[in-house]
């Protein structure tokens, strides 16, 4: 038994971990410094819960310690109920900081105070001491391996992020259950209470946290919650439903150009850079909305799409353009990383790459913007292609990517690099033609007679040296090594 106490501990402590990491980092728009603020209370609530664990072993007989590990197994199934929920209602406050800190070490200390008593009894076995040691200890390491595995990879692709702490919940009171129901079968009273309201929770809460502390006040549409994230869909009107990847903007649903609520006109001026794409990748779907665009340029022949979360691609049903546009046949989506894929397939060559990339500073968007990504994307381009990508603003990403190829401009918050001038193809006169005769589905993407076209060439098309003015430090290569656009230059935690 003893060693079964300590591989469940083991495996409760770590696999809650996973969940606070998925909640805490979703609540905060997925800034790489969330999981270290999680690590962080972890190890300080696995310390004091050692240490109030170490202590009750000095005093405490073999059968009361017993039904003290009971009873941290019955609180903490307690606390993986509540404490979510409690962070879920602070969680948009000032005071979610504060309130997630001792949620997250209360949670840690609860499980933690029972690994020291587990590894007292087992040193009171009748065996040899180092065999006694060995199996609470390697149980323990057992536990907490497979915890995240479970949890991460399993749990989190099939429930939403509020059943998987239930989930917790429940395998917490079930064990305290299975070691108090022999000498005190009264506690299965209150634990199969517990059972009963979790599982009257679950049934009722469904995406309850991820409502909860979403940044949009809109109406939410759609979720996909998996193992890869959290997408949200809000209402978003006449300008197009709100497309929310790890609590942060992601695009929106419009294919009007005259609206450009989601900045068509960007996906519009690598058209115009490459009028005739006949080999065509994006990496990234998103909803879809420059899919449907991308699809439709003259010459297109083959569109491979590399997006790592398979979730927009289910929810690019829920809409009819994105939807017929993932069911043509010359259209080849791949749920992979794009970097691996690419890695794998050497042999392949694009005269336009389109980079649906998110913002600089969230968790891992430095590796799309590193100069390794850049180099490795160069050797996938034919000698006229382009490649455009999105900065959001980024300055250092501009000058990586100027540092990689040959010329590189910025419209809006769009680069575009190739080894060759696009000033020139940028500003030719019958643009504006190209623009208005554009088509979706045979339909105008501009209304006619609209001055939408015209304002668009009418945009600066600036190179690096023009945009880095007014800037008040200089620009810094990005590499997989620094990932400066995280940590160095990234959106603070505190703030």
């Amino acid at each position: 038994m003893i060693p079964l106490i300590s591989f469940v501990c083991g495996l409760l402590s770590l696999g809650g971990e996973i969940l606070w990491v998925r909640l805490f980092g979703f609540a905060n728009e997925s800034t790489p410094r969330a999981f270290g603020f999680v690590l962080f209370c972890y190890l300080i609530g696995i310390a004091l819960g050692a240490e109030y664990g170490k202590r009750i072993c000095k005093t405490a007989s073999h059968d009361r310690l017993l039904k003290h590990v009971a009873m941290a197994f019955f609180i903490s199934s307690l606390s993986w109920l509540a404490f979510p929920m409690v962070y879920g209602m602070v969680a948009l406050t000032p005071w979610h900081l504060p309130v997630a800190v001792v949620l997250i070490i209360l949670s840690a200390a609860i499980i933690a105070y029972v690994f020291p008593i587990a590894h007292h009894l087992g040193a009171d076995s009748g065996e040899k001491q180092g065999r006694k040691f060995s199996k609470v200890y390697v149980s323990n390491v057992m536990g907490a391996g497979l915890g995240p595995l479970i949890v991460g990879w399993y749990l989190l692709d099939r429930f939403s992020l509020h059943q998987c702490f239930l989930i917790i919940c429940i395998a917490a009171a079930c064990f305290a259950g299975l070691l108090l129901m022999r000498s005190r079968p009264i506690w299965l009273v209150p634990i199969a209470s517990i059972l009963i309201a979790t599982v009257w929770t679950w049934y009722g809460a469904g995406h309850w946290l991820v409502k909860n502390v979403s940044n949009q006040y809109a109406h939410l549409k759609y979720v996909n919650e998996n193992k890869h994230g959290i997408i949200t869909i809000f209402e978003g009107g006449k300008e197009g439903d709100i497309v929310y990847g790890g609590n942060v903007y992601d695009g929106r649903t419009n294919l009007d150009g005259d609206l450009n609520s989601n900045g068509l006109h960007r996906v519009l001026a690598a058209h115009l850079l490459q009028p005739h794409p006949k080999k065509v990748l994006m990496i990234g779907l998103s909803i879809g909305s420059w899919l449907a665009l991308a699809r439709e340029f003259e010459g297109v022949e083959t569109l491979d799409i590399v997006e790592i979360n398979p979730g927009y691609s289910a929810l690019t049903q829920h809409y009819p353009a994105q939807a017929d546009a993932l069911k043509d046949p010359r259209v080849h989506l791949v749920v992979d990383d794009a970097r691996r894929w690419l890695r794998h397939h050497p042999e392949k060559k694009y005269d336009l790459i389109i980079m649906n990339n998110t913002w600089h500073w969230r968790a891992y968007g430095s590796l799309l913007l590193s100069q390794e990504f850049f180099t490795q994307i160069k050797q996938h381009m034919e000698p006229d292609a382009v490649m455009a990508f999105n900065s959001t603003y980024s300055q250092d990403a501009f000058f990586t990517a100027q540092a990689v190829f040959d010329h590189a401009y910025r419209l809006s918050n769009f680069i575009y690099a190739a080894h060759q001038p696009l000033e020139e193809k940028f500003r030719q006169p019958g643009n504006v033609q190209v623009l208005d005769d554009f088509r979706i589905q045979g339909r105008r993407i501009f209304a006619e007679g609209s001055e939408m076209p015209a304002k668009i060439l009418d945009l600066p098309f600036l190179d690096y040296v023009s945009t880095k003015r007014g800037f008040e430090r200089e620009s810094e290569i990005i590499s997989d090594e620094n990932m400066l656009t995280e940590f160095k230059y990234g959106k603070p935690l505190f703030h």
